[in-house]
């Protein structure tokens, strides 16, 4: 059995002293049999889930037949801050596919 996973490089807003959200994150994957894959958001630099700082797991695939080559998953990133990573990660022993995503941004007026 193996486990897959990768974390993004940090997506720090246009301005680097204000907090923003990202409010949603749209995943294009490979629509491969059997695929499964989780997105985390972390905040603020944080590498472990103590920190309060890491959304909630949420699946990327569904089981839905698309009868297209790519699936579509738009989801809801919580949280806020000055930097934001994403975790991918896989379920035990299933393979997954990102090919790619894109994110909508707000940021606050206040620094």
């Amino acid at each position: 059995n193996y486990t897959s996973t990768f974390t993004s490089g940090y997506r720090v807003h246009g301005e680097g002293n204000k907090e923003y959200q990202s409010n949603y994150v749209t995943f294009i994957c490979s629509d491969d049999t059997n695929s499964s894959a989780f997105v985390q958001g972390l905040w603020d630099y944080s590498n472990n889930t103590l920190s309060k700082k890491w959304s909630t797991a949420q699946q990327i695939y569904n089981s839905t037949p698309t009868y297209r080559d790519y699936r579509i998953r738009k989801v809801k990133i919580r949280g806020w801050g000055k930097a934001l990573q994403f975790k991918i990660y896989g379920a035990t022993g299933v393979p997954f596919n990102i090919v790619g995503w894109s994110v909508f941004e707000t940021g606050n007026p206040i620094p």
